[in-house]
């Protein structure tokens, strides 16, 4: 029989168990965790309808390290916020929309030709980046008529805005929060309680004694059993 040991690389909840003052080493924990994780047979689940519900890190910890957790997805946003992302067939394809009431998944088709009508209207770069055109009629709300693409007008205006808009992207926190357990003191008079009560509240002492010798004795006994001392070798190379 043939034991084949698969390691699993996934890593979704991070406990620190000590405290780390070196941020170098924070970041290499967090990172860890922050990679896109794999199936059971090796593949990135990076589906774009399904990545941020799957990939989620939580860490629990306490103090400094919950301060350098907050501080660090600030910076993830604010890097998000800045970055330029391509507004092109690939960003479009596959994104659910809520088309008449009905969820609906952009296809191929559909993609392609919400790339055209930006191409069209000078509304993204050669890089597929928006342009200042782009953003300027956005925000003055005089799109270029969208014609046979009229029924997503909406929901195309929106998955741009998820670009253009730093707004749009969630805000962060710390995951914490704050529950108020309310005690009906009317329970601890019932029955039931009192029975519970009276069968768990009890406390209990241990004393152990130890005759000195007959543990010295079954120690001795054991040691002489059980020790095995390897005898000493000693090997001499001469090499010229």
């Amino acid at each position: 029989m043939i034991l084949i040991k698969q390691q699993c690389p996934n890593v979704f909840v991070i406990c620190t168990l000590k405290q780390s003052s070196n941020d170098t080493n924070r970041k290499q924990e967090v990172g860890r965790g922050l990679r896109i994780c794999v199936n059971h047979e090796g593949f990135r689940q990076d589906d774009p309808n399904t990545v941020h519900q799957i990939n989620e890190l939580t860490v629990v910890s306490s103090g400094p390290y919950r301060e350098f957790v907050s501080s660090l997805q600030s910076d993830y946003k604010e890097i998000v916020a800045k970055r330029q992302r391509p507004l092109n067939k690939d960003y479009f394809l596959d994104k659910i929309v809520n088309i008449s009431g009905i969820d609906v998944a952009i296809d191929d088709k559909i993609a392609k030709q919400i790339e055209r009508y930006l191409v069209k209207n000078d509304y993204i770069d050669s890089d597929d980046i928006a342009t200042d055109k782009l953003k300027e009629d956005i925000d003055s709300k005089s799109l270029a008529d969208f014609e046979e693409l009229y029924e997503y007008k909406d929901v195309i205006i929106d998955l741009i805005n998820n670009v253009l808009d730093a707004s749009k992207i969630p805000d962060v926190d710390d995951g914490r929060k704050s529950n108020t357990n309310k005690i009906n003191k009317k329970n601890f008079k019932k029955k039931e309680f009192l029975e519970l009560w009276n069968r768990i509240n009890h406390k209990a002492i241990y004393k152990v004694d130890f005759e000195s010798q007959e543990l010295i004795q079954k120690a001795v006994s054991a040691i002489d059993k059980e020790l095995q001392v390897k005898t000493l070798k000693y090997i001499i190379e001469r090499g010229a």
